[in-house]
């Protein structure tokens, strides 16, 4: 891992690698420090794939082959069929989901139409984490961060900040 971080062409802000619970390297990349905010991509998605783990376990959704559309049981979507009817959590949790992608909020992504059969094709995209954000709100009635916080975060022994 030394080597890769001291080549030119690495790509990283900073590593820190912990071992037995102590801190065992804590690498900076310059102009990076120690004080600064670090871009994260896709750790949201991460997060939230977790939260879905968390919201299988409660009960709160059936498991990654309930049908997505299902979770939002109160919303028509357009350019329904069977292949969208079809499409499953675990398909959106791996970036299967087999939809076009646009839309910020589960009416506007879920009324995309199918462009792919569903767990056939990758397809990288941001509006997972939204959707599920939105889905473990409406099941839990809780903010998805505080739903977190609670379920995740505090259990770990971790502290979040609001920014």
């Amino acid at each position: 891992m030394l080597h890769f971080l001291r080549d030119a062409e690495s790509n990283f802000d900073s590593i820190l690698l912990v071992r037995n619970g102590y801190l065992v390297l804590e690498v900076y990349r310059p102009p990076h420090h120690e004080n600064e905010d670090h871009s994260l991509m896709s750790a949201t998605k991460t997060i939230i794939s977790v939260l879905v783990g968390i919201a299988i376990d409660q009960g709160l959704i059936a498991g990654a082959e309930q049908p997505v559309v299902d979770l939002f049981p109160d919303l028509t979507f357009e350019n329904m069929d069977d292949e969208k009817a079809a499409i499953t959590v675990g398909d959106f949790l791996t970036m299967r989901g087999g939809l076009r992608w646009s839309g910020i909020n589960p009416q506007q992504i879920l009324d995309n139409p199918v462009a792919e059969p569903a767990g056939t094709v990758f397809q990288y995209n941001r509006n997972q984490p939204r959707l599920f954000s939105s889905a473990i709100e409406q099941m839990t009635g809780a903010d998805t961060l505080d739903f977190a916080r609670e379920m995740l975060f505090e259990p770990l022994g971790i502290a979040v900040e609001d920014k």
